[in-house]
Protein backbone atom coordinates (compact mmCIF):
# COMPACT_ATOMS: atom_id res chain seq x y z
CA UNK A 1 0.00 0.00 0.00
CA UNK A 2 1.17 3.70 -0.23
CA UNK A 3 2.08 5.70 3.05
CA UNK A 4 1.12 9.32 3.29
CA UNK A 5 4.98 10.54 2.98
CA UNK A 6 5.55 8.49 -0.19
CA UNK A 7 1.69 10.22 -1.56
CA UNK A 8 3.66 14.04 -0.17
CA UNK A 9 6.29 12.83 -2.71
CA UNK A 10 4.44 12.07 -5.26
CA UNK A 11 2.18 15.56 -5.07
CA UNK A 12 5.30 17.73 -5.00
CA UNK A 13 7.03 15.68 -7.66
CA UNK A 14 3.19 16.36 -9.65
CA UNK A 15 3.90 20.48 -8.43
CA UNK A 16 7.30 20.25 -9.68
CA UNK A 17 7.08 18.82 -13.13
CA UNK A 18 3.43 19.98 -13.79
CA UNK A 19 1.45 19.65 -16.14
CA UNK A 20 2.53 16.89 -18.91
CA UNK A 21 2.71 13.62 -20.51
CA UNK A 22 2.72 11.22 -17.81
CA UNK A 23 3.45 7.31 -17.66
CA UNK A 24 2.88 5.94 -14.57
CA UNK A 25 3.71 1.82 -15.06
CA UNK A 26 3.42 -1.07 -12.70
CA UNK A 27 3.05 -4.67 -13.81
CA UNK A 28 -0.79 -4.95 -13.29
CA UNK A 29 -1.68 -1.42 -13.47
CA UNK A 30 -5.36 -2.06 -12.23
CA UNK A 31 -5.59 -0.31 -8.97
CA UNK A 32 -2.56 1.58 -7.80
CA UNK A 33 -1.10 3.49 -10.84
CA UNK A 34 -5.08 4.22 -12.48
CA UNK A 35 -5.48 6.14 -8.66
CA UNK A 36 -1.89 8.09 -9.36
CA UNK A 37 -2.94 9.10 -12.89
CA UNK A 38 -6.57 10.35 -11.83
CA UNK A 39 -4.78 12.29 -9.07
CA UNK A 40 -2.47 13.79 -11.67
CA UNK A 41 -5.10 14.61 -13.97
CA UNK A 42 -7.31 15.73 -11.29
CA UNK A 43 -4.46 18.28 -9.64
CA UNK A 44 -3.55 19.70 -13.17
CA UNK A 45 -6.98 19.81 -14.69
CA UNK A 46 -6.84 17.51 -17.63
CA UNK A 47 -9.01 15.29 -19.38
CA UNK A 48 -8.59 11.25 -18.68
CA UNK A 49 -10.51 7.72 -19.87
CA UNK A 50 -9.53 4.67 -18.24
CA UNK A 51 -9.57 1.16 -19.36
CA UNK A 52 -11.98 -1.03 -18.62
CA UNK A 53 -9.56 -2.97 -16.33
CA UNK A 54 -8.88 -0.16 -14.64
CA UNK A 55 -10.08 -0.46 -10.90
CA UNK A 56 -8.75 3.02 -9.07
CA UNK A 57 -7.41 2.15 -5.70
CA UNK A 58 -10.34 4.05 -3.48
CA UNK A 59 -7.74 4.62 -0.61
CA UNK A 60 -4.96 5.99 -2.78
CA UNK A 61 -7.29 8.31 -4.15
CA UNK A 62 -8.04 9.87 -1.01
CA UNK A 63 -4.96 9.67 0.32
CA UNK A 64 -3.78 11.75 -2.88
CA UNK A 65 -6.85 14.15 -2.45
CA UNK A 66 -5.47 14.63 0.86
CA UNK A 67 -2.17 15.26 0.50
CA UNK A 68 -3.25 17.56 -2.44
CA UNK A 69 -5.75 19.54 -0.10
CA UNK A 70 -3.05 19.83 3.03
CA UNK A 71 -0.56 20.49 0.12
CA UNK A 72 -2.04 23.71 -1.26
CA UNK A 73 -3.99 24.76 2.02
CA UNK A 74 -7.84 23.87 0.40
CA UNK A 75 -10.56 21.82 2.39
CA UNK A 76 -11.57 18.76 0.58
CA UNK A 77 -14.72 18.02 0.90
CA UNK A 78 -14.86 15.11 2.82
CA UNK A 79 -17.78 13.68 1.91
CA UNK A 80 -16.76 12.55 -1.38
CA UNK A 81 -13.17 11.55 -0.13
CA UNK A 82 -14.57 9.21 2.43
CA UNK A 83 -16.46 7.41 -0.77
CA UNK A 84 -13.12 7.85 -2.79
CA UNK A 85 -14.83 9.24 -5.52
CA UNK A 86 -13.14 9.78 -8.94
CA UNK A 87 -14.81 13.35 -9.54
CA UNK A 88 -12.40 16.30 -8.70
CA UNK A 89 -13.06 17.09 -4.92
CA UNK A 90 -10.64 19.82 -4.79
CA UNK A 91 -11.51 23.43 -5.63
CA UNK A 92 -10.21 27.02 -5.34
CA UNK A 93 -9.93 28.92 -2.37
CA UNK A 94 -12.42 31.60 -2.58
CA UNK A 95 -11.11 35.25 -2.82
Amino acid sequence: MMSDGQMATFISFLDTIGPCRLLIYCSLGISRSPALALIAADLWGTEYQLTEKARPNPWVLALGHNAAAVAREIQPDEDQVSRGDRARVLSAPSE
